[in-house]
């Protein structure tokens, strides 16, 4: 429905009255507004941050596409963020709002000491902003004036035009998202396959399954009706980092597992930790630096999960080692009851772990004849950060 926006590179136009930087625009971030989805009759603009590392001239870039969560916007902190590793980065705000004027001119650092969303929206001239976040409460509305066509459109367009821009290398472009960023981005990848990486954090495909808040509403506005994350997984030919939390209660693990088996072949990774769910918390987290380095070949990624575990006894798997993995363990974590959230949608169930036994890159696991469902994870450290990547979540059938 949307494949034909890979071929649309909208109108941009610089907005220097949002800059929260001074210098040049190499060396700072800077505001821009882009066209995007059509509302009806009326055109629509997407506010963005964009921001791009000291380089040589004629020099080009990897670069990623930032999709923030639900409560979030275009954050300038997170394109610094990219830019001190070396990535150009543009972070775009989804649900048609730029800076108020008290946000004016402010970095998210300083925003953030007022109350926030410092967010207004445009309704004057010929753009008019797009829907806001409001899913749940209008799946009567016509499929081109919902959110989630608008904000997967606006994901798209900002791809496009990243990869026009005369800093950044076209073919090492990547894309992350976190929460309903990462929503978002799973749902891009299903048209847009020109990414180099991608790395959803917390959302995923296969929300129609489980029994997670979005996996409630997914069910009830018939997403997957006109939206269908997992329709193009099989067919992603880059390397994709399923990113979740544990006890999230916002997501399931399973939707993450499943996401992840449908993109394996093409160096899919799978991280599961009990990191928290908040823009943060992902911030904090090195995994995804690691792993885009390896996808556009400027480093080893992040140590592999070879063969998976299955069943309930006996289990085991296999693991490629980084080079410079050190402190090197594998922790297994189990459940002794379902998988399950309430009715407010937070997680009944509490993990229960206990350490594996790790010999070379084989891991032995020893299931309790107690554990309904399990995971392991491999982790180890890198220059000083812990990281770790996971098995799939294994359940046992009754």
């Amino acid at each position: 429905m949307l494949s034909h926006l890979t071929d649309v590179v909208p109108e941009f136009w610089w907005a220097p009255e949002y800059d929260i930087a001074e210098g040049e625009p190499t060396h700072g971030v800077r505001a821009l507004f882009f066209r995007g989805h059509d509302l009806g009759a009326k055109k629509t603009r997407v506010f963005a941050y964009y921001g791009a590392p000291a380089h040589k001239e004629g020099e080009r870039l990897p670069a990623i596409v930032l999709v923030h969560g639900g409560g979030g916007t275009a954050f300038d902190v997170w394109v610094k963020q990219w830019c001190d590793r070396g990535y150009a980065a543009l972070a775009l705000d989804t649900v048609g709002g730029f800076p108020s004027e008290e946000g004016r001119g402010q970095s998210y650092s300083e925003a953030k000491k007022v109350p926030y969303p410092l967010r207004m929206r445009c309704e004057e001239g010929e753009y008019v902003s797009g829907p806001t976040n409001d899913e749940a409460a209008t799946p009567h509305l016509p499929i081109d004036e919902r959110w989630l066509t608008h904000a997967v459109s606006a994901v798209i367009l900002a791809h496009s035009l990243l990869r026009t821009l005369p800093e950044v290398d076209p073919d090492r472009v990547g894309i992350m998202g976190i929460s309903w960023g990462g929503v978002l981005t799973s749902h891009a990848l299903a048209y847009d396959h020109r990414f180099a990486f991608a790395i959803p954090v917390y959302g995923s495909a296969y929300l129609s399954t489980g029994s997670s808040k979005i996996n409630r509403t997914y069910r009830r506005c018939g997403v997957d009706g006109f939206l269908n994350a997992q329709s193009g997984l099989e067919t992603v030919d880059f390397p994709v980092l399923w990113q979740c939390h544990d006890r999230d209660c916002n997501f399931s693990v399973d939707a993450n597992v499943r996401s992840y088996l449908a993109t394996r072949d093409a160096g899919a990774a799978l991280a599961i930790t009990n990191m928290g769910h908040a823009h943060t918390c992902s911030w904090n987290r090195e995994e995804p630096f690691l792993f885009a380095d390896g996808a556009i070949g400027r480093g080893e990624g992040l140590c592999r999960i070879t063969e998976e575990p299955h069943g309930f006894s006996n289990v085991g798997f296999t693991v490629a080692l980084s080079k410079n993995a050190a402190e090197v363990r594998a922790v297994l974590h189990y459940l002794t009851m379902p998988m399950e959230f309430d009715a407010e949608g937070k997680p009944t169930y509490e993990w229960c772990h206990a350490p594996a036994a790790m010999e070379g890159e084989r891991v032995s696991l020893t299931i309790p004849e107690e554990a309904t469902g399990y995971y392991a994870t491999l982790e180890w450290t890198e220059n000083g950060k812990r990281l770790s990547v996971s098995t799939v979540y294994c359940e046992k059938s009754y």
